[in-house]
């Protein structure tokens, strides 16, 4: 059985092996449930910090200490331990609402924001998972202490979450806070490597990681990028199936072979405004139930304009807008029933779109099974 914390450390592994540079950047682990844990202090070494998060399996127990938890790695341990000349990049890990801390969201970011966040070479990232987290106290900290928090569905969901981060830590180290977001970006872990072995920046970071006793719980596979998502993706009101299932109701269809080149006819029908009006990232949705209809699991990355998929050894992808396939999406999701060949023939249904996209980027028009790495 695959627990939270399991994922949180798979997760954390990985961020570690693409982000590091051994022998220059320094990392820090730390845990937290009733009390703070600084496993690891700022090291070089990459193996120590994957021996450090090795030895967290099967240690979740007890309360959720995470205000007073963040504020003391921010403002005691990056303050005594971290290198003043480095960028200083605090990422946090949790599940659930604070019920420890002797004080309260509003003022530990305020606190953070006077001791850490306002130097515009330290960064900020508080990521809660699951229902379990209270988002509204967290949206207040950040706002206070004018960092991001980022909400995610489900534990399996947090390595791609931790793959944007280190594509805009090693992309743009001067950006302010305020202008990171997640799901915007197009990148693997390569690009990453690549990204930090030409950087002549050093950096210092620490991993806070919620070790308290709901941690130990399963993670729910059903986030995976690697399992179906039916249930989530038809969740869309705006473009669910009963929107779009009766026939008479796509009457255009049959004169779309010629009408091909007017598409403003479908603009009113098609605004993606619903869809990322979502409290969940709409890439992250449609990332999973894309990749849940594929034969076998690619690498890949959508971001809110261009979706691009890495697909075993061949070049990546670039497929469409998300708003465009979005709807889509929830229409072949459920008539396709998890079927590749059938989810094909649905995004048919937008095939000037995507014609016109390849156009666009090189006069190269795909069938809808290469296109999407199917064959």
């Amino acid at each position: 059985m695959e627990t939270k914390l399991d994922c949180a450390i798979k997760a954390s592994k990985k961020l570690i092996s693409n982000l590091h540079r051994d022998g220059l950047d320094r990392g820090c682990i730390a845990t937290f449930n009733d009390y703070l844990v600084v496993r690891q202090d700022f090291t070089s070494d990459e193996k120590t910090l994957h021996r450090s998060l090795d030895g967290m399996k099967d240690t979740a127990a007890g309360e959720t200490r995470l205000y007073d938890s963040i504020y003391d790695v921010a403002i005691g341990t990056f303050r005594r331990k971290a290198d003043v000349t480095r960028p200083w990049i605090l990422i946090v890990v949790t599940d659930g609402d604070d019920n420890a801390s002797s004080s309260g969201a509003r003022k530990c970011g305020v606190d953070l924001f006077n001791g850490f966040s306002r130097e515009s070479s330290n960064f900020v990232f508080v990521v809660g998972v699951g229902d379990r987290v209270n988002s509204a106290k967290l949206t207040e900290m950040a706002t206070a202490g004018k960092f991001d928090y980022i909400p995610v569905k489900d534990f399996p969901l947090l390595e791609l979450i931790f793959l944007t981060l280190a594509h805009k830590v090693t992309t743009s180290l001067s950006l302010s806070v305020s202008n990171l977001s997640i799901g915007n970006a197009s990148a693997s872990w390569a690009e990453i490597q690549r990204h930090r072995q030409l950087s002549n920046v050093a950096i210092d970071y620490a991993l806070l990681i919620d070790v308290s006793a709901s941690m130990g719980d399963r993670a729910n596979r059903q986030a995976s990028v690697h399992a179906p998502a039916p249930a989530r993706v038809p969740a869309r009101a705006p473009v669910s199936a009963p929107a779009r299932a009766p026939v008479p109701a796509r009457a255009p269809v049959p004169a779309r072979p010629v009408a091909r080149t007017p598409v403003p006819a479908r603009p009113v029908a098609r605004t993606p405004a619903p869809v990322r009006a979502l409290e969940v990232d709409p890439t992250v949705e449609f990332l999973s139930a894309l990749v849940a209809l594929l034969p076998s699991p690619p690498e890949c990355y959508a971001g809110h304009g261009m979706t691009k998929m890495y697909h075993g050894n061949r070049p990546p992808i670039t497929i469409a807008p998300i708003a465009i396939l979005m709807p889509v999406l929830a229409t072949a999701s459920q008539a396709a029933n998890a079927n590749p060949s059938a989810f094909v023939e649905e995004v048919t249904h937008c095939d000037s779109l995507v014609r016109e996209m390849h156009q666009d980027l090189g006069g190269v028009t795909k069938t809808k099974s290469s296109m999407l790495g199917i064959v």
